[in-house]
């Protein structure tokens, strides 16, 4: 299935360049057009009316926000033509606002003063590039790659069950209700989760109550705060009115404490519109959270075919290094081996979970290659809190060195490095010693454009000669 590539229109406010220019180079290294005025606008044309051509032949808007942005006359008529065409809009925080003032207020007010143009955008699944409100996904890195999903959407897995799963649960339990999400999604269930199923740019209440709407079956992470939030009791309400099947479910910081355990007993018991749930089977972590997801994941109809085992093709980086070009790979390769078969992903695992178990599970069960994608830092890079320590590589909690570490010790699995532009292979005196076999085995380049396009078909007819084999 071919990726539909768009172009995207970039509108913001000159004090805020720095971070546009960012966005503007990794979306590029991801294979997206991107208009942009320094770059687009020729000698002799006229700004204005080249920007408004701009923004009429691109396909998305991305509107950068901040206060200059809103009080700016030219910024808000881009976001108003932007809307008058139809555009799809992509609004980011890319600004800081006034401490007095939350971002949404100030969306508000402006809303207020020009109805046409800004009316409404605080409605919309709004990405934070700042790093100082937390909305959409949290860091940079995870935020480009929420962006580009919206942007350029890459074919998921045909779910096992198309019977779509809603998840409801109280702020208190966000780490356990997306980690048991991504768990479901990763077992090709259909997944409905507000933090992983709002697209940016979408209406997120809209969005909401079509989940609620369409939905087979009903996901509550059980809590003594879940059970006292109204929103999850509205929930459950039309999971009722819907004659849903409920799966109550419970994390370890519920299970294993005996006071939270007796508060949610009694809050339960207490609760006129929940305490149907004291009725249901509930789905705990007994003995540890794997056994209650396999519990679950029967109960929903999540058991894979045997065909779709040991085809899987694993591909490991690091964000901060080659985060754009490992995604626009993965786009490639789910093209052509379809996604049931490509698996890319980093650090969605909440702090304390055992990385290397959650892993290792996928590259034994359905991995036969695995990618290992080196950029010019990745043997070299450091936490930034702690510049002169050692290279994350070196640490035994990073997740490069582990999944490296795992996919060398399995004979079963085909290693190929692939070197990013001019990156080498590292010299075995620069890895730990449990990927000192890496510099040993056969790597190939996979480089920008105008040489991605071959670099990326011998990339694949290496994968398709391996297969064969």
């Amino acid at each position: 299935m071919e990726v539909i590539r768009r172009q995207v229109f970039i509108g913001y406010h000159e004090d805020n360049r720095e971070l546009v220019y960012r966005l503007d180079e990794d979306l590029s290294k991801r294979g997206i057009k991107v208009w942009l005025d320094t770059r687009d606008i020729k000698s002799g044309q006229s700004r204005r009316q080249a920007t408004y051509d701009g923004i009429v032949n691109s396909d998305c808007f991305m509107a950068c926000l901040s206060p200059q942005f809103l009080e700016d006359s030219f910024c808000r008529t881009q976001l108003f033509i932007a809307r008058v065409y139809n555009k799809r809009i992509f609004p980011v925080l890319i600004g800081e606002f006034p401490p007095d003032h939350k971002p949404t207020m100030n969306l508000v007010e402006a809303g207020q003063r020009y109805l046409h143009a800004i009316k409404g955008i605080e409605e919309l699944n709004i990405i934070d590039f700042t790093g100082f409100y937390g909305w959409g996904q949290g860091s940079y890195e995870k935020n480009f790659e929420y962006l580009v999903t919206a942007i350029q959407p890459v074919p998921k897995p045909s779910p096992l069950n198309t019977e779509l799963i809603y998840f409801s649960y109280s702020v208190h339990d966000t780490d356990f209700a997306i980690l048991l999400a991504r768990d479901i999604d990763l077992a090709r269930g259909s997944v409905w989760i507000d933090k992983l199923s709002f697209q940016a740019g979408e209406n997120w209440r809209e969005a909401m109550y079509a989940g609620l709407r369409t939905a087979h079956r009903f996901i509550i992470c059980l809590s003594p705060e879940a059970i006292r939030s109204e929103h999850v009791m509205h929930e459950l309400l039309i999971a009722r009115i819907r004659n849903l099947p409920i799966y109550p479910v419970m994390s370890e910081r519920i299970y294993k404490d005996q006071k939270l355990m007796k508060d949610l007993r009694t809050t339960l018991a207490g609760s006129v519109d929940l305490n149907i749930l004291s009725d249901l089977k509930w789905y705990v972590p007994d003995p540890d959270y794997q056994s209650m997801l396999t519990d679950l994941k029967k109960s929903v109809g999540l058991v894979e075919p045997e065909h779709f085992r040991r085809q899987g093709i694993f591909i490991s980086y690091r964000r901060a290094d080659s985060q754009a070009t490992a995604g626009r790979i993965h786009e490639k390769l789910v093209e052509r081996f379809g996604a049931e078969t490509v698996f890319m992903d980093v650090d969605n695992i909440p702090p304390g979970e055992d990385f290397a178990e959650y892993y290792s599970n996928w590259l034994k069960d359905k991995a036969a290659i695995v990618l290992i994608i080196i950029g010019n830092t990745w043997a070299t890079l450091k936490n930034k809190e702690n510049e002169h320590g050692l290279p994350r590589l070196h640490q035994e909690g990073d997740h490069v060195r582990i999944e490296v570490a795992t996919a060398l010790e399995m004979n079963q699995l085909k290693v190929i490095p692939v070197l990013l532009d001019d990156a080498d292979m590292p010299h075995k005196a620069e890895l730990p010693e449990s990927l000192h076999r890496l510099p040993q085995l056969n790597a190939t380049k996979v480089r920008q454009d105008p040489d991605f396009r071959s670099d990326i078909k011998r990339l694949i007819s290496v994968i398709e000669s391996i297969q064969q084999t």
